[in-house]
């Protein structure tokens, strides 16, 4: 266990070879089957959640679970891809961030239903987008660095590129066209 209390992946799993090693008096190394449920037994649940795992992911780490279809598929075509190869885009490494993905989507055994809806969410916050509508009412005085009186210049913070001139009162997209502003917003 950490100093802050916690416990992480790699020392849940050498604790439970070490624990279910004593426990069975065995000279070879334990089962998956053994390391899965001394874990169980002896890692509690405040542990998990202040590692920021989940059970199932626990599970996961100490026991590998054969390729499911989807990361039977995701490599395939990334290898077709050639996002693995070393004179790929960042040496293979887009391939493998990719099959970390696909792996803990696979684990979490999502079906075809909530693997869409978690692959709108995900890509909505990673392009930095808001789930909900924006009424601007989170944003950070950015004044000083445009020369302007404090809390005359707002940015958003949920979404960057709106900025106000006016302490907020009007709303502008620096991101929009000319066509894109209605008349009274420009």
């Amino acid at each position: 266990m950490s100093d802050t209390g916690t416990i992480n992946e790699e020392e849940a799993t050498t604790e439970a070879v070490a624990e279910v090693s004593a426990e069975t008096e065995s000279d070879h190394a334990p089962t998956p089957e053994q390391v899965t449920e001394w874990a169980r037994r002896e890692v509690n649940q405040a542990q998990i959640h202040a590692a920021g795992l989940t059970r199932r992911t626990l599970d996961a780490v100490l026991v590998q679970e054969r390729d499911s279809h989807l990361v039977t598929h995701a490599k395939r075509e990334l290898e077709l891809a050639g996002l693995f190869a070393k004179d790929s885009d960042y040496s293979g490494a887009i391939g493998e961030a990719v099959m970390d993905i696909i792996r803990l989507v696979s684990l979490q055994g999502h079906s075809g239903s909530s693997a869409g809806l978690l692959l709108q969410i995900v890509t909505r916050l990673m392009q930095f987008a808001t789930l909900t509508p924006n009424d601007h009412s989170l944003n950070r005085d950015v004044s000083e660095y445009a020369g302007q009186p404090t809390g005359t210049r707002l940015q958003d913070i949920r979404e960057s590129n709106w900025l106000s001139n006016d302490g907020g009162a009007t709303w502008y997209d620096v991101n929009a066209t000319e066509k894109d502003v209605a008349p009274d917003e420009g």
